[in-house]
């Protein structure tokens, strides 16, 4: 879908030790399905491995999506579509990251940083707790 919005796309980009889902221009794209991105040491790890991204000045997308809840859709590539065109024009998004649900609704909530990312964020726009988060590792 990404093609045919007219974006050249490398799929498993490989950016120093880590590989991200799809890359196009300056933007990389994370897609963080089926839940297991928000536990364990997949959790763990993935704040280093998102701020390695960013600080190599990649303008990084992480899509939340399953297949039933939150499928990726138009939505999604046309706002990956949309930042890799802004991207191209406007360095200074170099190093920033956005978070979007797989239909492109903004999915960012307030507070959330790097250290947050692997935390499914909630579609009422509430964080879920850390103890809750705690008792479900």
């Amino acid at each position: 879908q990404l093609r045919e919005r007219g974006l050249d796309v490398v799929a498993q980009k490989a950016i120093g030790p880590y590989n991200v889902d799809v890359a196009t221009g300056t933007v990389a794209v994370e897609v963080f399905g089926g839940g297991w991105h928000a536990y364990g040491m997949h959790r763990k790890r993935t704040p280093d491995r998102l701020r390695y991204i960013l600080d190599q000045g990649w303008t990084l997308v992480i899509v939340w999506a399953s297949a039933n809840r939150w499928p990726i859709g138009p939505g999604a590539c046309d706002y990956i579509a949309a930042l890799a065109q802004q991207a191209s024009r406007d360095p200074s998004l170099s190093g920033q990251y956005r978070v979007i649900w797989g239909d492109g609704k903004d999915a960012t909530i307030p507070g959330l940083d790097v250290d947050d990312l692997a935390r499914i964020p909630s579609r009422s726009g509430r964080q879920r707790s850390r103890a809750r988060d705690k008792r479900t590792r």
